[in-house]
């Protein structure tokens, strides 16, 4: 009688230090999920800052230079920026989606350890990263994206491949860089996705059982990756490969005059002197 009449209270506490527990819980991610905005706005500003400051020095120095230049920083400040935002896009979708790849990969870790899924921070980590290689790369793709849309023909094409000589001066570089730019992307991310594992395993998990480990999505994920990483690499081969008939062109031709035809029918005699 005594056993059936403490059950009831036995229940209720358990019930309240379940309530108690997820109380907490939910206090803790909320508070986490303050710091993790107050970390990402301040990081922003600072951004926010440094851009001022660097874009502000240059306009200060176009002005010096005279004010019919304005015209011309205003559109490479347009220019700068649409190439920015596109970056940062394609940055954090790859990212983001990656992260929801690992965190997939991870749910069966923590079920059959049985412990609940936290919170991982996949937004503030991608829009971070993003920012910041988005930042540091822009310019050296804007530079060679504006050779390409301003290419131009030569007028005479390369004995190998039978290319004009505008597209080894132009449109090439372009295609190398956005391939090299693919590649390290998928490089970078293959090591962010490894250095993310650990730092999960090591916080949340004592130890991996190696079953657990081979049937699980983390394998596939780096062997996706890896399959990715080589068919980019053979375009980046086979693209590099085309100088050889660049310079066979000139090679075999010690004194060629050749036209460019370029923007509004402009022509202009150059000068090839073979090597």
């Amino acid at each position: 009688m005594d056993k059936e009449k403490n059950n009831p209270n036995m229940e209720k506490t358990q019930t309240k230090v379940k309530v108690e527990n997820t109380n907490k819980h939910s206090k803790n991610e909320t508070k986490k999920n303050k710091n993790r905005m107050y970390i990402v706005l301040l990081f922003a500003f600072l951004i926010a800052i440094i851009g001022y400051v660097i874009f502000r020095g240059e306009y200060l120095e176009i002005l010096e230079a005279g004010e019919q230049y304005i015209s011309i920083y205003w559109q490479n400040f347009n220019y700068t920026a649409i190439t920015f935002g596109v970056n940062f896009i394609i940055l954090f979708s790859i990212i983001y989606i990656n992260n929801n790849r690992i965190k997939k990969a991870l749910k069966p870790f923590f079920e059959n350890e049985k412990k609940e899924m936290p919170k991982l921070p996949n937004k503030s980590i991608s829009f971070i990263l993003s920012v910041i290689i988005s930042g540091i790369t822009t310019n050296i793709i804007l530079n060679q994206y504006m050779l390409f849309a301003n290419s131009a023909e030569f007028g005479s094409v390369d004995p190998v491949f039978g290319y004009d000589i505008g597209y080894f001066m132009f449109q090439k570089p372009f295609i190398e860089t956005l391939l090299f730019y693919a590649m390290a992307i998928i490089v970078g991310i293959t090591i962010y996705t490894v250095i993310y594992y650990i730092v999960v395993f090591n916080m949340y998990f004592d130890g991996i059982e190696r079953e657990t480990l081979k049937t699980s999505k983390l394998l596939k994920q780096l062997f996706t990756n890896i399959k990715i990483l080589s068919i980019l690499l053979a375009l980046f081969v086979f693209v590099k490969t085309q100088d050889i008939g660049f310079d066979k062109f000139l090679n075999l031709r010690e004194d060629t005059t050749y036209s460019i035809y370029g923007a509004r029918h402009r022509r202009l005699n150059n000068k090839i002197v073979g090597i």
